[in-house]
């Protein structure tokens, strides 16, 4: 330590001697090296020390600044009290609001530019009773700027939301509104149309679902209508084919990715579990798909599914068709979910190896999401596997500060050492501050 303070000092006078910060990180490297092979009631510590100094000085050549990350990582290691990160911005939850300056309920703006998108809310958010009048109100409203696109920028397109509770009437009135948008150059693609079709499905009228599908615009979003149509045919227990051969054109470049995307918005485990029969038309869809990339994404937004189909078959589905960190993600959130502890520590162990053939593991991202999927393991295997994450994010683009700012670590170290760790890592902590500052 007294080394690296002198080193990092003489650096902080000359922020240019790229000479004296190579040997300052070779410093840290090897004690994190050493630390590593030591009993890790001590080695935690020094792990987690040796990152955030490697973390800062490979950045910044200026003095440390705590800032509401670090506070909050002192915290959760009892190294400072958590009065001491009061400074951070307040959460909007805790900010008084004057009622007098409270919108209104009733007194949305018509001159206002996004007028049609408040009262959508409002049809959305209101009771049964008096919803139709404000879907009809919010249809009149998208109708008169029909040949002024614009865009709130926090929505998938106009009338999306409003969709899902329109009647079949209103639906047949908004698909000729957005007809009429499209025509008019509004933001391409959206799935306002793919949004349509879907409420159409969902409220049983599937002859007019199935003639407006194949006029979506863009294949993506004819995919992800289809998707959503098949959800509803097995909400329904009604016989639908995933992809007609036809269709099949439409899963080409991402279209497989919303065809999952449409599946999984609609039937969301457990409480609307898809059935085995589904599960497996679309593994099958994943396994003939060409591009490796449209794979991962597709199986990544099906990690919602992962319970409700055997366990095996989603590993061998992910270690088959998945890749790169996508693969690493559906690995670790299959461990997650599983029931079997034997199942966990091996699909960690292959989660664990495949982290480490990435060109940039960016070890404490997955260690900040999934540390507690290592308590799987025997604990000197846990050990050991954290050591090396530790070891490897010091110089693999990892970013400790925000990945292991939440609970997680505190809960693997406690499991691993108890008190005893984490009273080390928090004296540890302080020293990146004392080797770091002026």
């Amino acid at each position: 330590m007294t080394d690296w303070r002198t080193q990092w000092l003489a650096l902080l006078a000359e922020p240019r001697r790229d000479d004296i910060a190579r040997e300052l990180v070779r410093s840290v490297q090897l004690d994190q090296e050493l630390a590593a092979g030591q009993p890790h009631a001590t080695a935690i510590g020094r792990l987690l020390r040796d990152l955030f100094i490697l973390h800062h000085i490979t950045r910044d050549r200026v003095p440390f600044e705590p800032g509401p990350y670090w506070r909050a990582i002192l915290s959760n290691f009892g190294a400072t009290a958590p009065a001491d990160i009061d400074d951070e911005d307040e959460d909007e939850d805790d900010v008084d609001v004057d009622v007098d300056d409270a919108e209104d309920a009733d007194s949305l703006d018509p001159n206002q530019p996004f007028y049609a998108w408040d009262l959508s809310q409002r049809a959305v958010e209101a009771p049964l009773y008096g919803r139709a009048g404000l879907v009809d109100q919010a249809l009149d409203a998208f109708e008169r700027i029909v040949n002024a696109p614009r865009d709130p920028g926090n929505d998938n397109g106009p009338m999306c939301d409003l969709a899902k509770v329109m009647t079949t009437a209103q639906v047949r009135r908004a698909w000729t509104i957005e007809r009429r948008m499209a025509a008019a150059g509004w933001l391409s693609p959206n799935w306002t149309a793919p949004c349509l079709v879907t409420r159409l499905a969902a409220i049983g009228e599937w002859s007019e679902a199935q003639a407006l599908l194949p006029q979506i615009a863009d294949r993506e979003g004819r995919a992800l209508a289809l998707g959503r149509m098949a959800a509803h045919a097995a909400l329904a227990a009604r016989p639908f084919a995933l992809v007609a051969p036809a269709q099949r054109r439409w899963l080409e470049g991402d279209g497989l990715v919303e065809l999952v995307r449409g599946l999984t918005l609609e039937l969301r485990w457990p409480e609307r579990a898809p059935p085995a029969s589904l599960i497996v038309a679309c593994l099958e869809l994943v396994r003939q798909h060409p591009d490796p990339r449209a794979r991962s994404g597709a199986l990544v937004l099906l990690e919602g599914w992962y319970g409700a189909g055997p366990t095996e078959l989603w590993r061998r589905a992910i270690e088959a068709y998945a890749v790169g960190e996508a693969q690493v993600h559906a690995l670790f959130s299959l461990a997650e979910g599983a029931a079997d502890a034997r199942d966990i520590a091996e699909i960690v162990r292959a989660a664990v190896r495949r982290l480490f053939e990435l060109p940039r593991p960016r070890a404490t991202r997955w260690l900040g999401s999934y540390a507690a999927t290592l308590k799987a393991l025997p604990h000197h295997e846990a050990w050991e596997v954290l050591a090396r994450m530790l070891v490897s994010a010091g110089h693999d683009g990892s970013w400790p500060l925000a990945d292991l700012s939440g609970p997680e670590l505190v809960d693997l170290l406690r499991w691993l050492g108890g008190d005893e760790v984490l009273a080390s890592v928090a004296e540890h902590l302080r020293d990146v501050e004392r080797c770091l500052g002026r």
